[in-house]
């Protein structure tokens, strides 16, 4: 099973999780539009690319777009070349169409499309995905706003297992997962990974 850590801002931080036994690290670079910039995990354009330089080679790097504006995350791609793009925007998702854009960009690129898991219909979501994205994350919606991600609570597991078992691709639970929680969700779902937040990189299983 893979750790993937959200919310890195800064390379000795990046490293430190590495060494901690993280597989996957996640960064939120500028989105310009549809996000508060102003947020403590945004990082400058410049903070990222020195991440992502001091990262190269050691796991997979992670950009994650939270912009319902297509153009934020093509821009993204771009300008930075990130290992994996994390689609988690309220408004904005993966089609076959945006797939197929940003891997014109970079072939290489994997696709990490967020799902705010809430009902059994995300069961059925989850399969739409799977047929265009290389994998997915399971995530709570913050019920302050909307967004998919960063909540800190966690939601129905038994919708994780049933997905992780409907789909063929990578399937990454995440949601409220501290080290209090953390095996046993792990041993509920049965996931290809586990996201957690920045500070828990140290619980890492």
């Amino acid at each position: 099973m893979i750790a993937q850590v959200y919310g890195i801002l800064d390379p000795d931080e990046a490293l430190a999780v590495i060494a901690a036994g993280a597989d996957y690290i996640g960064i939120c670079p500028p989105q310009y539009a549809g996000y508060d910039d102003t947020l403590t995990e945004v990082v400058s354009e410049e903070t990222t690319s020195a991440i992502l330089q001091a990262t190269k080679g050691l796991c997979k790097r992670v950009l994650i777009a939270l912009s319902d504006d297509p153009q934020v995350t093509y821009n993204m791609v771009e300008r930075h070349h990130p290992d994996v793009i994390h689609i988690s925007a309220p408004n904005f998702a993966a089609t076959p169409e945006v797939v197929a854009h940003i891997r014109a960009l970079d072939p290489a690129i994997k696709i990490l499309q967020a799902i705010a898991v809430g009902s059994a219909k995300d069961i059925e979501t989850a399969r739409h995905y799977a047929g265009f994205v290389d994998m997915l994350i399971l995530d709570s919606a913050n019920p302050d706003d909307g967004m998919i991600g960063a909540a800190g609570v966690g939601h129905d597991r038994a919708l994780d297992r049933a997905i992780v078992e409907a789909v063929d691709i990578p399937v990454i639970v995440a949601g409220g997962l501290g080290p209090d929680n953390v095996a046993q969700v792990i041993a509920e779902t049965h996931p290809w990974g586990g996201g957690l937040a920045d500070r828990h990189q140290q619980d890492l299983p």
